[in-house]
C-alpha cells in the first residue's frame, strides 16, 4: 500500500512538473507577430462569421426592426400622436407670438446638438426609472415594456429642436405623457450634464398621422445615415471582438508554434524542417540523414499519434537508401506497408514467437532496390513482451550485421507500450513534432520516458504539414 501510495504521489508531481513547464513556455513565449498574422489567418472564416452576424444584426436593429416598428405605429387604428418640441440648453430664446414654424426661431445663444447627443438624451429619457416614475405620476396601466414602444424620441429635419412623440389611444394621456417625458428628460439633464433647462417650444400638440408621415420622410436621410453609421460601429466591434478572441487563443495556446520555442523550451535540436508536403522535400531528408549519420538504427516516433511519423520515416529509409546504403525499415505501425512488394504473411512478432534462427525469412523486399520491409505481424497480445525479449535484442544485433541502416518506424511514444519498448534497444530515437499540433508538455514528457527507460532522443523533425 505504502508503495502504491509513493507512485501515485510521484505521478502527481510529475503531471504538476509539466502542467508547469507548458505555463512557463506560454509566459515566456515573446508573441511573434507573424505566427500572430497566421493565426488570424487560419482562423479567418471564424472572424468573417462573427463580424457577419454582427453586421446582419446591426442591419436588422438600426433599419428594418425600426422601420417596421414605425410603419406599425403609423397603421394603428383609433390612435393618436402627441408630440413635445424643446430646444436643450439655457432659456435665451426668442419665441415669436406669430410662431408657427421652427425656422421663425432665432436663438441667443449657439445651442450646440449632434447625432451623438440626441442618442444620448434619449438614452436618458428611456431610462427604466423614468418611466416607472412617470407611470406611478400618472397612474398608467401600462407596463415598462409597453411604453417604450409608445414613445418615439427625434430631432426634427437635422435642426436643434428635438421632439418627444406619443402614440396612445387616449389622446389626453398621450398629451400628459409627452409633456412630463419633457420634464423628466429636463430634470436629469440639470443632475447630469449641469444643464439649467430645456426650452419648451410646443408642448402637447395632437399630430395626425400623415403629418407626422411627412415629418418623419424628411428626417429619413439622416436617420439612414445614423442608422448606416450605427451598422459600421456594431461590424467593426464584432471584428476587433473575433480577433481579440482569437489573440488571446494564440496567447494560451500550449502547442508548439515554431521550432526555435521548440529547441529552447525542450532542448532539443532541430534535425529538419518539413514545410509542407505539396512541394519535393528530398532536400529536407537529405539533411536530416546527414545529422544522424552516425547512427546505425533510428527510432522514428512522436508524442502523440497523426504527427507525420510514417512519412518522415518512409523518406528518410529512402534518403539513406539513395546514398547506396542497404536500408531495412521496421514497420510497428501496420501490418501491411505500401512499400511491400509482396507480403508473405509473416513479421517481427512471428519471428520473435517461433524458434526459427534466419530471420531473413520473415523480411519482405520493396519496389525500390535495396530497401526491405519488416512488418511488425499478428499481434497474439503480448507482442509488448516479445520486443523487451532478449531475443529481440538478439534480432537487432544480426539485422545490424546485416544492414547499413535500420529505420524504425514506430508509435506514438505516450501512447503506445511497443514504441516506449523498442526505444530502449534502438538507443537512438528521433521525435517527429507537429506545429500547432503537438503540445509542448507531450513533447517534454515523450523525451523523458525515452531517457528513463534508457533511450536517448537525438533531436526533432519539425513537421509544418
Amino acid at each position: 500500500m505504502y508503495k502504491l501510495k509513493t507512485i501515485i504521489k510521484n505521478d502527481i508531481i510529475d503531471n504538476m512538473f509539466l502542467f508547469w513547464k507548458g505555463m512557463d513556455y506560454i509566459m515566456e513565449e515573446e508573441l511573434d507577430i507573424k505566427e500572430l498574422f497566421i493565426a488570424l489567418w487560419n482562423k479567418k472564416i471564424f472572424i468573417i462569421i462573427i463580424t457577419f452576424i454582427c453586421m446582419i444584426f446591426g442591419f436588422f436593429k438600426y433599419n428594418v426592426f425600426k422601420e417596421f416598428n414605425e410603419k406599425k405605429i403609423l397603421n394603428a387604428k383609433e390612435e393618436y400622436i402627441a408630440g413635445t418640441n424643446f430646444v436643450v440648453g439655457e432659456k435665451n430664446i426668442d419665441i415669436p407670438e406669430n410662431y408657427e414654424n421652427i425656422t421663425d426661431l432665432k436663438l441667443k445663444e449657439k445651442v450646440i446638438i449632434d447625432d451623438n447627443l440626441v442618442a444620448t438624451y434619449e438614452q436618458l429619457l428611456k431610462k427604466r426609472s423614468n418611466f416607472e416614475k412617470l407611470i406611478e405620476e400618472l397612474n398608467l396601466d401600462l407596463e415598462i415594456e409597453d411604453l417604450e414602444k409608445m414613445v418615439i424620441f427625434r430631432r426634427i429635419n437635422n435642426s436643434e429642436v428635438l421632439e418627444i412623440d406619443v402614440i396612445y389611444e387616449d389622446e389626453e394621456i398621450a398629451q400628459k405623457i409627452s409633456i412630463s417625458l419633457a420634464k423628466i428628460l429636463e430634470q436629469d439633464l440639470k443632475e447630469i450634464y449641469n444643464i439649467s433647462g430645456i426650452t419648451l417650444l410646443d408642448t402637447g400638440k395632437l399630430i395626425n398621422k400623415d403629418e407626422f408621415s411627412t415629418v418623419k420622410e424628411a428626417d429619413t436621410s439622416t436617420q439612414k445615415s445614423s442608422s448606416i453609421k450605427k451598422t459600421i460601429i456594431i461590424t467593426a466591434i464584432g471584428f476587433c471582438v473575433a480577433c481579440g478572441i482569437v489573440i488571446v487563443l494564440e496567447i494560451f495556446d500550449n502547442t508548439v508554434k515554431n521550432e526555435n520555442s521548440l529547441e529552447k523550451t525542450s532542448k532539443l535540436k532541430t534535425l529538419a524542417v518539413i514545410p509542407n508536403s505539396v512541394q519535393d522535400n528530398k532536400d529536407k531528408f537529405r539533411l536530416l540523414r546527414v545529422n544522424i549519420n552516425q547512427c546505425k538504427t533510428i527510432l522514428i516516433t512522436s508524442p502523440r499519434r497523426y504527427e507525420g511519423k510514417t512519412y518522415v520515416a518512409k523518406n528518410l529509409a529512402k534518403a539513406f537508401n539513395a546514398l547506396g546504403k542497404n536500408v531495412l525499415l521496421i514497420d510497428l505501425v501496420n501490418e501491411k506497408n505500401n512499400l511491400v512488394k509482396k507480403y508473405n504473411g509473416k513479421g517481427l512478432l512471428t519471428y520473435l514467437e517461433e524458434n526459427d534462427k534466419l530471420i531473413e525469412k520473415y523480411i519482405n523486399d520493396s519496389d525500390i532496390k535495396n530497401l526491405s520491409v519488416l512488418t511488425l505481424g499478428k499481434d497474439n497480445g503480448n507482442s509488448t513482451e516479445l520486443l523487451e525479449s532478449l531475443r529481440m535484442a538478439e534480432a537487432l544485433a544480426l539485422l545490424e550485421k546485416i544492414y547499413d541502416v535500420i529505420i524504425i518506424d514506430g508509435g506514438s511514444v505516450l501512447d503506445d507500450a511497443n514504441t516506449l519498448a523498442m526505444s530502449k534497444i534502438a538507443k537512438f530515437s528521433v521525435l517527429v513534432i507537429n506545429k500547432r499540433k503537438t503540445k509542448m508538455e507531450d513533447v517534454i514528457k515523450a523525451k523523458n520516458n525515452i531517457e528513463d527507460v534508457g533511450g536517448n532522443v537525438l533531436g526533432n523533425v519539425f513537421n509544418k504539414i
